[in-house]
C-alpha cells in the first residue's frame, strides 16, 4: 500500500513538474490505458476522444511492451519450442507509436498525452506439457514506465 501511494505521489510530482512547471492545479487523469497497439480494445485516437468527451485532461498510456512467450524442451530448447505472440508495442513499432501520440497531442493541445509501457521483464514455466499442467508464472508482475522521451529508451526496456 505504501509503495502504491509513493508511486502515485511520484507520478503526480513528475507530471506536475514537467507539464505545469509554472503553476500547479488539479486535472482529471487516467493512467495505464492500453490501446490496440497492445492488448486494449480501442485505438489511441478513440481513447483520447473518449477521454476528451468525459472531461479527462491527462492520458497516461500503458501499452504492453513485449508479448511473446516461449517454451523449449530440454535439451533442445532452441530447436523444439512453442512460441505464443500477441499484439505489443515492440511488434507495433515504438517510432510509429511516438508519431501517433505526437499527432494526437498536436490535435488536442489542451490535453496531456504521455506515452507509457508495461513491462514484465521476467517469467518462468512451471509444470509439464506432457502432463498438461504447464503454466507461465510471474508474467503478471509488471512495471509501469511512463514519460521516457527517446525511442531508444523504450526499445531498451528489459
Amino acid at each position: 500500500m505504501l509503495l502504491n501511494n509513493l508511486c502515485s505521489l511520484v507520478i503526480v510530482l513528475f507530471i506536475s513538474s514537467i507539464a505545469f512547471a509554472e503553476e500547479f492545479f488539479q486535472a482529471p487523469a487516467v493512467i495505464q490505458i492500453a490501446s490496440t497497439v497492445s492488448d486494449g480494445k480501442y485505438s489511441l485516437e478513440e481513447i483520447v476522444q473518449t477521454a476528451r468527451i468525459n472531461g479527462i485532461k491527462i492520458v497516461i498510456l500503458g501499452e504492453r511492451d513485449f508479448m511473446r512467450w516461449e517454451y523449449g524442451l530440454w535439451p533442445l530448447r532452441g530447436l523444439i519450442k512453442k512460441t505464443v505472440k500477441s499484439n505489443s508495442l515492440s511488434a507495433y513499432g515504438v517510432e510509429r507509436y511516438f508519431r501517433e501520440i505526437e499527432k494526437l497531442q498536436l490535435g488536442n493541445p489542451d490535453m496531456l498525452i504521455i506515452p507509457g509501457v508495461e513491462s514484465a521483464p521476467f517469467y518462468y514455466w512451471e509444470g509439464s506439457p506432457f502432463r498438461k499442467n504447464l503454466k507461465v508464472k510471474n508474467w503478471h508482475k509488471h512495471m509501469l514506465i511512463v514519460g521516457l522521451k527517446k525511442i531508444e529508451d523504450y526499445e531498451n526496456i528489459p
